[in-house]
């Protein structure tokens, strides 16, 4: 015997007797009721499932995600660049001075805008008065050499671009020459910076 009671003939009245036999009428309505009760008591048994959310988005990413904006970082000013890259120029500068005060490089009467050398002397627009110091200055034989010192940061900014101007025309001026000084795998990003800025100079 199974589930339904007893297993019918075969024959076409077969599936139609099994029918009558296990489902009276007059008992569908009851066992329907008791099956929906059994089947709510399984369910209040089992504590909700909380709804899925995706952890990156909550409620800011839902429903409410027009009313609330996630606001951007606020924009580096140049004292804020100056700031954070002021221990990593101080260290290029000091790479730098290294390079120049080597033995036999050729360079002397150097200064340089650092603790423990003579500072640079400034250079300024005749017409303006508007000037800049130099990181590092220094002769090789006849020539005046004229050196500003950049992170990789500070390549392109426009601060940059207004020293590397006026260094420049100083130097084609005195007939010496005006050198950008970057960190080592930026040399190709700086000369095109002063390319695309028309500035003559030489990167190192």
């Amino acid at each position: 015997m199974n589930d339904y009671g007893r297993k019918p003939p075969l024959g076409g009245l077969g599936l139609l007797s099994l029918g009558a036999l296990t489902t009276p009428p007059n008992d569908r309505p009851l066992r329907l009721a008791n099956a929906l009760r059994d089947y709510g008591s399984s369910l209040s048994a089992v504590p909700p499932r909380a709804p899925a959310v995706a952890p990156s988005r909550g409620i800011i990413g839902g429903a409410l995600a027009d009313l609330y904006r996630i606001p951007e970082p606020p924009r580096r000013t140049l004292a804020d660049l100056y700031k954070a890259n002021k221990q990593a120029h101080d260290s290029l500068l000091r790479v730098l001075m290294g390079i120049l005060s080597k033995p036999g490089s050729g360079f002397d009467l150097l200064t340089a805008d650092l603790p423990g050398w003579s500072q640079p002397q400034g250079i300024e627009w005749a017409a303006t008065g508007e000037g800049h110091i130099p990181d590092a200055r220094a002769w090789n034989g006849y020539t005046r050499y004229v050196f500003e010192v950049e992170t990789a940061d500070t390549i392109s900014i426009e601060h940059t671009r207004k020293q590397c101007e006026l260094f420049s025309a100083y130097a084609s001026q005195h007939n010496g020459v005006f050198v950008l000084f970057v960190p080592s795998g930026h040399e190709v990003h700086a000369q095109h910076q002063l390319a695309a800025w028309r500035i003559q100079g030489t990167v190192w």
